[in-house]
Parts: structure tokens; C-alpha cells; sequence
């Protein structure tokens, strides 16, 4: 009996160990230049990549989230910021977004409201959940609302002036956009973003 306990103890290990190897395989490096590297991933149920941004940045972990929560700046660093605004702070742990993003002519702006939640963890590292908020929508004028959006960002501390900054997300812009063109922008953006953090911080 013990036997049989111990070898199903071990097929499932083993599984799970599989699964695992198969989920950090998902991610495929497209660029890495620049002390910058950028992965994408293609879900079977998303008709558009995840992406995936990593780098290391000379600043302090609380200047890095002083920069990504100092919304109104957005546009001289995030990439394709058409505007960007804070709508409500509900704590001080908890921030509403306005984000509207270019795109090409002749499609649509997009624009979402995101909701950061933020955890500062006893290490000093901070991790921010990023998801869609309801109820701040106002029709704008030829700006698509995306309709689904997730992801975070983790900053860990390496020095007293180093942070390793991560970004993941997943998105749908919504319809009458190409998933080509979509995920086209998948890579650019995250890296020029990246690229204008390090220029200008």
C-alpha cells in the first residue's frame, strides 16, 4: 500500500514538474537588446499574444513606483499615450486609471480604465495588479473601450539602487483591429517603453 502511495506521489510530481517546464516554455523571447528583453506567448482560447518585459533600472524600487503611478507623465515615456490621468485614488494602495492609447490611422484609439493595487511586500519588493475597472466608462468620440485587460508589474529590489522591473500583460483591444497589426504592437511598445524609462529616469 505505501508502495502504492509512494509511486502516485511520484506521477503526479512528475506531471506537475511537466506542466510546469510547459508553461515557462510558453514565453518565446522576441528581443533583447539594450539590457531590455521582451517575450511573447500565444494562449490556444487568445487570438492575441501576452507580452512579457523585463529590465533593470538605476533607481530605487519606490522611485520606480513613484514613475509608473505619476500617471499624467505617462506620455513622455509609455509608448503610444495619447493621455492618461488619474481618475480616483481609492487608497493608498489602490489607484483608478484613465489610459488611452494611439493607433495607426485608419484605426480606432483605444482607451480603458485600470485599476492598480498595489503590494508592498516586508522584503521592500512590490508587486502591482492591474485589471479592468467598471462604472468610470464615458463614451469618447471614435475611441474604442478595450474589453479585457490584465496584468501586473513586479519591482525587486537588487541594490539599494537597482530594481529589476517586470511587466505582464494580457489584453484585447476589441473589434475592427487586425490581429496582426495587434500583435505587431506587442514587442514596439513595451520595448520603447522600457527604452524611455531608461533614457529619462
Amino acid at each position: 500500500m505505501k508502495l502504492v502511495k509512494y509511486c502516485s506521489f511520484v506521477i503526479v510530481c512528475s506531471l506537475l514538474f511537466s506542466f510546469c517546464l510547459s508553461a515557462q516554455s510558453d514565453w518565446k523571447l522576441e528581443k533583447d537588446k539594450n539590457g531590455i528583453k521582451v517575450f511573447t506567448r500565444k494562449l490556444p482560447e487568445a487570438s492575441l499574444k501576452d507580452y512579457r518585459v523585463e529590465a533593470t533600472f538605476d533607481m530605487s524600487v519606490d522611485k520606480l513606483l513613484k514613475i509608473i503611478t505619476d500617471f499624467e507623465n505617462y506620455k513622455n515615456w509609455f509608448a503610444n499615450t495619447a493621455e492618461c490621468y488619474l481618475i480616483e485614488k481609492v487608497s493608498d494602495t489602490e489607484l483608478i486609471q484613465y489610459f488611452e492609447a494611439k493607433a495607426p490611422w485608419p484605426v480606432s484609439n483605444r482607451d480603458c480604465v485600470t485599476r492598480f493595487k498595489i503590494n508592498k511586500k516586508s522584503n521592500g519588493n512590490i508587486r502591482i495588479d492591474l485589471d479592468l475597472a467598471e462604472g468610470y466608462y464615458k463614451d469618447k468620440k471614435n475611441v474604442v473601450h478595450i474589453p479585457a485587460f490584465e496584468g501586473y508589474w513586479e519591482l525587486t529590489k537588487i541594490a539599494d539602487n537597482k530594481v529589476k522591473a517586470v511587466q505582464q500583460v494580457a489584453s484585447d483591444p476589441g473589434g475592427g483591429i487586425p490581429d496582426w497589426l495587434a500583435n505587431a504592437f506587442i514587442v514596439d511598445t513595451p520595448f520603447d517603453s522600457f527604452s524611455n524609462l531608461k533614457k529619462q529616469f
